[in-house]
């Protein structure tokens, strides 16, 4: 994967996040950290912290940005 990919998987977990009602905040967030997990796998250059940012997130994945 290249990182116009890894953006376009960020954008999607942001835009959802957005138009979350708060429910399933803690799902997206799962799914977000899994995601990171696969991408390191198959880039050992993937930036995991630059992900979570560019998703929402802060740097560890812990919280959401407002």
């Amino acid at each position: 994967m290249t990182r116009k990919d890894y953006e376009k998987l960020a954008r999607v977990i942001r835009e959802h996040r957005q138009n979350d009602d708060g429910l399933a905040s803690g799902t997206i967030a799962s799914i977000a950290d899994s995601l990171a997990c696969v991408c390191e796998a198959d880039n050992p250059r993937f930036n995991r912290s630059a992900f979570f940012t560019a998703c929402g997130m802060d740097e560890d994945g812990a919280e959401w940005v407002i």
